[in-house]
């Protein structure tokens, strides 16, 4: 008698779980997005391939889980009074469209901003790859490893940064960084 492992089983179940799934459809792009549309979440073909500007327009209505993310944040009114606090600065949020952490923290970030009455000079929100691959003119100035990173920067020179994820929340860890 042969002794079968669990992860053989496990994996022979996977196998066949994945042809019965598609075996009576073939896999085309309409098949995937009627799939994907049932779950009332559309994901948008490009998430991993476009980098550059994107507006807070475009990031809410292209992208759902940023949208939902956005929808379902509620900011403390102490967080909206921190972030008055920044004004005049400037803001550069490198994140991915693919990313997790992006998908939850930029949206937030971005709802803060608003109800904050956008005390900011500027916000400029990056999209970047996977491979996080900065265009020349950024590539001076920041380094980004890890999606979100998001800087404060005032007189051109960074003055506060986050990377992935607050300590505290968004609003606390950049004025921490600004009026320690």
């Amino acid at each position: 008698m042969y002794k079968i492992s669990g992860f053989y089983i496990r994996l022979f179940l996977w196998f066949v779980l994945c042809h019965e799934l598609l075996a009576n459809e073939p896999v085309t792009k309409s098949a995937l997005t009627d799939k994907v549309e049932s779950r009332d979440i559309v994901v948008k073909n490009d998430s991993f391939t476009r980098s550059g500007e994107i507006s807070v327009e475009q990031l809410l209505s292209d992208y759902p889980l940023f949208k939902k993310s956005y929808e379902d944040f509620s900011p403390t009114a102490e967080d909206v009074e921190q972030i008055k606090s920044l004004a005049g600065s400037d803001v550069v949020i490198f994140m991915g469209l693919w990313c997790h952490d992006s998908q939850r923290e930029v949206p937030h970030l971005v709802k803060l901003i608003e109800q904050a009455g956008n005390p900011f000079q500027s916000v400029k929100i990056i999209a970047l790859t996977p491979s996080k691959m900065l265009d020349k003119e950024y590539a001076k100035k920041f380094e980004v490893t890890h999606t979100p990173t998001i800087f404060v920067l005032k007189h051109d020179k960074i003055v506060a940064s986050i990377v992935e994820k607050p300590q505290v929340s968004l609003a606390q860890d950049l004025v921490n960084q600004i009026h320690p």
